[in-house]
């Protein structure tokens, strides 16, 4: 979102601490990176291209996705600063074929203020990972899934990337524990 206030200058000196907007000021703006999530409206969670993703009262949210269908999404993130935008998308009951059985985890890269300034299509190596929590790490097997941009295909194909995990998976170890699943996911320039 750019900056729609016009700017005057004082006297002959054009530097920037000269120029005054013509406007009222509103609130200062942040001297440290801070974009917001158009949708959402709040803060990124994330500006290096991770994102752990915690989904708490899990078996509720699951009743509610039975009953309307419906997704939920994680905080908007970024790459890297002034990098592409991402946010996953979980079906917790699925969707289509998969309605009932799977829970469907999403990647959506997203537009943002910083889109101009990114190559196009979007490359990058993304990691997504479904977390064991067990205690003793040694023993956690992390159920993970990989997708890499080719350059043939000069970016990712689909609007969004997918990973499937079946119900049943989701309640053997100790994906969900204590009613939250922990949804891992890493972004590598390529």
């Amino acid at each position: 979102m750019q900056d729609s206030r016009r700017v005057r200058v004082v006297g002959k000196d054009t530097s920037p601490q000269r120029l005054i907007p013509t406007t009222a000021p509103g609130p200062s703006p942040p001297s440290t990176f801070n974009p917001t999530c158009a949708r959402q409206q709040v803060v990124p969670v994330s500006i290096n291209g991770r994102l752990m993703w915690t989904i708490s009262n899990f078996n509720a949210r699951l009743e509610e996705s039975k009953e309307n269908k419906s997704q939920i999404e994680s905080p908007c993130f970024y790459t890297s600063d002034c990098g592409y935008k991402l946010q996953l998308r979980a079906y917790l009951n699925g969707v289509g074929q998969w309605e009932g059985r799977h829970m469907i985890v999403s990647l959506h890269v997203l537009s943002s203020q910083w889109d101009n300034r990114l190559a196009w299509p979007c490359r990058m190596k993304v990691i997504l990972c479904l977390r064991d929590q067990e205690q003793i790490n040694r023993k956690a097997k992390d159920i993970m899934k990989s997708f890499t941009s080719s350059p043939a295909q000069k970016g990712f194909e689909n609007p969004c990337l997918q990973m499937f995990i079946p119900h049943r998976t989701l309640y053997t170890r100790s994906y969900l524990k204590t009613d939250v699943v922990i949804i891992d996911v890493k972004t590598l320039p390529i």
